[in-house]
């Protein structure tokens, strides 16, 4: 008969026992996911930036928010780094975008790490180059997102983890 952990388990982690590595790896992983909706609820208080989803409840599928630069609507994808979307996502992020005139393809922040996201026909916009086309202050919003990340962990740390 299996015993409890095996049978409920849904990572390596789990099946290993390693119990503080899956809590730790659920909470990054949650943390991930409401992070990247939080960055595109930043981006829609600029005046050049809208959700329509949020606006008109009308989701077009693969934008995650439109930009209006020089008078033109830009449809976006926005991810939180450069290295975000694994390889097979690339032609569905692409497909998703290539059907607007005008589209950029986002990570929020600027890391170095290589792209995953590779297109001729979409452009990419980076960090502050982002930011700054909606006249989001990138320094500012860059420290105090590493200050909200730092304290997460630091209470995640106090928490009994077992």
């Amino acid at each position: 008969m299996p015993n409890k952990t095996e049978e409920e388990a849904t990572n390596l982690y789990q099946i290993s026992e390693s119990f503080t590595f899956a809590k730790t790896n659920t909470v990054t992983r949650s943390l991930s996911t409401v992070m990247g909706h939080l960055w595109e609820e930043l981006a829609i208080c600029s005046k050049k930036a809208i959700s329509t989803e949020k606006e008109f409840d009308l989701k077009i599928t693969g934008v995650d928010l439109i930009i209006l630069k020089n008078d033109k609507p830009f449809y976006c994808q926005m991810k939180t780094l450069e290295g975000t979307l694994t390889g097979s996502q690339v032609p569905r992020s692409i497909t998703e975008l290539s059907i607007h005139e005008n589209a950029y393809f986002i990570a929020a922040f600027k890391t170095g790490t290589p792209w995953t996201f590779n297109s001729d026909k979409i452009s990419r916009l980076v960090g502050k180059e982002f930011w700054s086309l909606i006249d989001i202050d990138y320094e500012k919003l860059l420290d105090e997102v590493k200050k909200m990340i730092k304290e997460i962990e630091d209470n995640f740390l106090k928490m009994k983890v077992n």
